[in-house]
């Protein structure tokens, strides 16, 4: 199983637990914070956010300071990944 976890703020305990309980590989992202490259074996983060249809609020409230986010869509991120 692979999973994507946007948003993870300063809490990456859930991608975590389901890489521990159900051996998932997974790709945790978050502009607004930084973390280690790597959050678990099985775990990476990236410090980007996923491209939306609107606007992310969190955005509008600038969270994350001034400067630019690096956003991606998931057709991208997953061949950025080399996940089919």
């Amino acid at each position: 199983c692979t999973f994507f976890s946007f948003g993870i703020n300063d809490d990456p305990s859930f991608d975590v637990q389901l890489a521990e309980e159900w051996h998932c590989r997974g790709f945790a992202g978050d502009p607004t914070v930084g973390h280690p490259s790597k959050l678990h074996d099985r775990v990476t983060f990236h410090n980007v956010g996923a491209s939306m249809l609107s606007d992310n609020e969190e955005r509008k409230i600038d969270k994350g300071g001034s400067e630019e986010w690096w956003t991606t869509s998931m057709p991208k991120l997953r061949y950025w990944l080399g996940v089919e």
